[in-house]
């Protein structure tokens, strides 16, 4: 599903003849069965490259050697994911306990030979237990080698992850994906976009739509779109964090004085 044959090709003249052509890369964007990635632009990035790259990325396909990237981020796009982490830790103060977000970093699937096989960035990354997990590295989260994410956030401003990302989320094992399509509009999306939260949490493989999420109790997916659509908590959004952060130190065994 993540990627197809490649696409790749040379062309090149023989050696000691200068009037044959040039040697020359060609390269046509791929198609990947089953993955689009709507508002991306699909560029050539060889693997050789991938260590100096350090630009924004939806995701990185290693057989094809493509990457998509999408528009240039706007403050309208980074808000949610700003807005998340704030968000949580007022629940991490309530519950006594830190919770660790890693913003957008490198999310790595390894080939059998250790090689980097597809490469996703998230908009924000949680990890509600930080102390008795076993964290990213400092360049990525590899799957296989780190703890998933508890949750992992999309924000869809310009794009849409339920047609490309959300499937290799699935695909990878991540236990739960939050997309995010803000209130306020934007010009380059579909129309068929509508604002609100949705949260995604698998099951047996797969993933089924949830009113709530389950790695924070009793957040629901409508007072989660509300909290990341704010510039400012609002009373009813305080009292909703400190409500999931009472209930996490319920489950955890602690509290604010901890």
């Amino acid at each position: 599903m993540e990627s197809t044959q490649p696409v790749t090709g040379r062309t090149s003249g023989s050696a000691g003849h200068p009037s044959e052509p040039e040697v020359r890369d060609l390269w046509a964007v791929p198609s990947l069965p089953g993955l689009e990635f709507p508002g991306c632009t699909p560029r050539r990035l060889r693997r050789r490259d991938l260590e100096t790259y350090d630009g924004r990325l939806e995701y990185w396909d290693a057989r094809t050697e493509t990457v998509w990237v999408c528009e240039p981020t706007t403050p309208y796009h980074e808000e949610p994911s700003a807005t998340l982490a704030a968000t949580l830790r007022t629940i991490a103060e309530v519950r006594g306990s830190p919770i660790k977000c890693y913003g957008t970093m490198d999310l790595m699937l390894r080939d059998s030979g250790g090689e980097p096989r597809g490469i996703m960035q998230a908009d924000q990354s949680a990890y509600l237990h930080p102390l008795r997990a076993v964290l990213p590295g400092r360049k990525a989260m590899v799957i296989g080698e780190h703890d998933f994410p508890d949750v992992v956030l999309e924000v869809d401003h310009t794009t849409d992850a339920r047609r490309g990302k959300l499937k290799l989320y699935e695909a990878w094992g991540f236990p739960e994906v939050w997309i995010q399509v803000p209130d306020r509009p934007s010009e380059s999306r579909p129309r068929n976009r509508l604002p609100g939260l949705t949260v995604h949490v698998l099951d047996n493989g797969a993933y089924r739509v949830s009113e709530a999420s389950r790695a924070f109790p009793g957040w629901t997916a409508v007072e989660i779109h509300a909290a990341l659509d704010e510039t400012t908590p609002s009373v009813e959004t305080v009292a909703v964090l400190e409500r999931v952060g009472a209930a996490l130190g319920v489950r955890g065994g602690t509290g604010p004085e901890d």
